[in-house]
């Protein structure tokens, strides 16, 4: 089926403008990407996300009549830039205007200083690309002229996506230079008529694209992207908003000439090309930072698969969505191939407009995600950027305003030798630092394919030898001076220090740290009269209160180890664990007793033995000691029992104090039953620096509510808990408190929850660890 002129669609819609058989207008129908545009343009009206925007140095004596009519030729020739939109029976229909001589407005910059001259040219530039198009009323191009010197001017050009293309810039760039050239030196123009105009493309696309032909294709998308394609979670710095920013920005880098050489070699001898090898590595970058192995690319094609069409201006621009499955651990050979078999596919099937395939497969929509794919690969040969005009040469301009659909698009050049290679990413998503991490990844990967192509994907390498030593070194030269007194010699220390000060708050009573020594030291002595040392272990079943914490620095005292036996754990779980720790001594309440099922170990009823105990003599505590015993939770098997040294703790608990910090003027809202291994560090780390620990009872606990009037009432400055309780608080409106220190831990930590825990509070500290490497090993 020929492209040929079409007045069939015109005729039918004639009614719909009483003045068109005057000849000021004819009406078309838009194309299937110029309604994606359209259908945006009204959810997103008034904005610049979807200009393509230009700027040129024209250095030489300028004709500017010369200029105006080589435009207005242009103009003339290309219908479509003087289309305008409006919608006709609920359709975006092509509005052709009669074409009108094109006047430049010329801004005269030659009086500035050249600092204020440069200034204010970028200041046009930024305006001029800011510029909201009405696509109902038009123009859907202007054109603006600054005189920065007697032979330098800028000429400041923008155009709607909706009437343009980058290969459509390159057919104006081309006709500028040839017609300027005729018509400087007063020649008629030079150029072959256009046997057909963009309205007739979308009429035919229109005729073309019908019944079986178009299911027929669709069938082949339908099967290549039906079933769903998770979104390509990229690890950003910025949380995706709702509010559709799309602004992006550029990092340059380049593949140098050996690399560039070796990939050529290897996609002749495995009989693909150079597009496909990278963007075969693209996939493979994208697998690494997501581990997604269903990935999911886009590309862009021109489109202009007839000769008809190769030079026209106009939005011809297909995209097509790459997607291969990159599972099975396998080489890089391997992709390749299926990288390979995926783009031939879909090129056999290019003719269907992205915009009838997202119609036909009906993806979960969102407005702020690309449907199919977040990311876009193209592969061009090196672009000009210099032309001859006349007497004067033209220079393309860098444009410092890009557009993102997309959250990062890769865009490689090959220039013959070198690879040059932008990343254009969403300034709402990613900071530079991230992206330009990024590239140079890209640059060690294809190094790495490189070298050895037959390479698993997984053992491709990354990352330099510098970053590598400072992921495997620097970064985890940790090694610091650790005094290794026990926890219970720090905290005698402390207590000698600032005895009146106070050292837990319960319920509204307080203990200070005299009489937590105090206590603490009584029960000790007691529990050394029934056989407590070191080396021993001792249980403790009590309820969340001072008496608790004392069970626990009394225990330690003695050198040995406590083992919690939480009151509300199911009796059989206790037993267990009883039965495998088999502690000599139980410290216990009356109101707590009757959880411990029947066992052989002494009990000590906190309330009623410490009137009895004797002098109580502090023994030497090795660094190696067990300080306490925690049991894994089962998930794996039979719960197991995790011994942990003074050395590790005190170790932990000195680190904690430089990073996030701690001091005396703190108090800490200990949250965690005490049979998780971060109640110990909520309740040691205040103690040995003279800060408060605020206990907040098992009902507080859990209920976000009682918690954020806690850390109102209290004045709380630290607070560690899981990311369900800091959503638990945030869902029941908890605004957050300025000087508090907010520690993370026990799940993992979204991007969304730091964003929105960071805007209500001093510092966010994200920390991890298992109970064997002594409760958070990153911080």
């Amino acid at each position: 089926m020929n492209i040929v002129k079409s007045d069939q669609y015109e005729t039918e819609n004639q009614a719909a403008f009483p003045d068109a058989s005057q000849g000021e207008v004819v009406v078309f129908p838009a194309s299937f990407a110029q309604r994606r545009f359209w259908f945006l343009d009204r959810l997103m009206p008034g904005g610049w996300a979807f200009n393509l925007p230009a700027a040129y140095r024209i250095r030489g004596a300028l004709d500017i009549p010369a200029l105006e009519k080589t435009f207005s030729e242009i103009v003339c020739r290309h219908e479509i830039l003087r289309t305008t939109f409006k919608e006709i029976n609920g359709e975006p229909s092509q509005i052709i205007s009669d074409p009108q001589p094109v006047r430049l407005p010329v801004i005269d910059l030659r009086v500035l200083e050249p600092a204020q001259r440069e200034a204010r040219v970028q200041s046009h530039i930024e305006s001029e690309f800011g510029v909201a198009f009405n696509l109902s009323t038009g123009p859907l191009m202007t054109i603006t002229l600054l005189k920065t010197g007697d032979d330098e001017h800028v000429l400041i050009k923008n155009m709607h996506h909706i009437i343009t293309d980058l290969w459509s810039e390159e057919i104006f760039l081309a006709e500028w230079v040839s017609l300027y050239q005729s018509f400087s030196q007063n020649k008629p123009a030079s150029l072959d008529p256009l046997p057909i105009q963009y309205a007739d493309f979308s009429e035919w696309q229109r005729q073309s694209l019908q019944g079986e032909v178009v299911e027929r294709e669709a069938a082949y998308w339908r099967k290549k992207l039906g079933g769903g394609i998770e979104p390509l979670s990229l690890p950003t710095d910025h949380v995706r908003g709702a509010d559709t920013n799309l602004s992006g920005a550029v990092v340059k880098f380049s593949i140098q000439r050996q690399t560039a050489d070796a990939l050529r070699i290897l996609s002749r001898r495995e009989g693909t090309t150079l597009f496909v090898t990278l963007l075969a590595a693209f996939k493979i970058l994208l697998y690494r930072y997501t581990g997604h192995t269903d990935m999911a690319v886009s590309t862009p094609i021109t489109n202009r698969n007839r000769a008809e069409l190769e030079k026209l201006i106009g939005f011809f621009l297909n995209t097509l969505v790459l997607r291969t499955d990159l599972g099975g651990g396998p080489g890089f050979l391997e992709v390749l191939a299926r990288v390979r078999e995926t783009t031939l596919g879909a090129f056999e099937h290019q003719n269907l407009p992205f915009e009838v395939v997202v119609e036909k497969l009906q993806p979960a929509r969102d407005l702020t995600q690309h449907p199919f794919s977040q990311a876009m690969f193209i592969m061009l040969p090196e672009m000009k950027s210099v032309w001859k005009a006349g007497g004067t040469t033209v220079e393309a301009m860098e444009v410092g305003r890009n557009s993102m659909e997309q959250d990062i698009i890769l865009s490689l050049y090959d220039k013959g030798d070198a690879i040059e290679g932008l990343f254009t990413y969403s300034v709402a998503l990613f900071d530079r630092q991230t992206i330009e991490h990024m590239a140079r990844h890209f640059q060690v990967l294809v190094e790495s394919i490189a070298a050895n192509p037959a390479c698993p994907i997984d053992d491709l390498q990354i990352i330099d030898d510098a970053e590598r030593a400072q992921l495997l070194v620097n970064w985890n030269d940790t090694a610091a001076p650790c005094s290794l007194t026990p926890v219970p010699g720090l905290i005698a220390a402390q207590c000698a220090r600032t005895p009146a000060a106070t050292a837990i708050e319960f319920a509204g009573r307080k203990m200070s740290y005299a009489e937590l020594l105090d206590r603490s030291q009584r029960l000790a002595a007691h529990l050394q009269k029934l056989g407590a040392r070191p080396g021993q272990l001792v249980g403790v079943c009590v309820g969340r209160s001072p008496e608790m914490i004392v069970s626990v620095l009394g225990i330690l005292m003695t050198g040995a180890a406590y083992v919690p036996l939480d009151p509300q754990f199911p009796s059989a779980r206790l037993g267990q664990m009883i039965a495998d720790a088999a502690p000599l001594i139980i410290v216990t309440q009356r109101n707590t007793e009757a959880a411990l099922p029947e066992n052989s170990a002494q009990r000590v009823h906190i309330e009623n033995e410490l009137s009895l105990a004797p002098e109580f003599r502090a023994p030497e505590i090795s660094p190696e000691s067990i300080a306490y015993v925690l049991f894994t939770s089962g998930s794996t098997g039979r719960p197991k029992g995790v011994e942990v040294p003074h050395r590790a703790l005190t170790n932990l608990l000195e680190s904690m104090l430089k990073t996030p910090g701690l001091s005396s003027a703190d108090t800490l809202l200990a949250v965690t039953t005490l049979s998780f291994d971060i109640a110990g560090l909520e309740i040691f780390l205040p103690l040995i620096c003279g800060a408060k620990v605020l206990l907040a009872s098992r009902e507080n606990a859990q209920d976000p509510r009682a918690l954020a009037a806690m850390i109102a009432k209290s004045n709380v400055s630290v607070m560690q808990a899981t990311p369900a309780t800091w959503r638990g608080m945030l869902a029941a409106g908890w605004e957050g408190s300025q000087k508090l220190k907010i520690l993370c831990g026990g799940e993992a930590m979204t991007r969304d929850l730091a964003s929105a825990l960071l805007t209500r509070c001093s510092s966010l500290w994200n920390v991890y660890g298992p109970t064997e490497t002594t409760i958070w090993s990153t911080v």
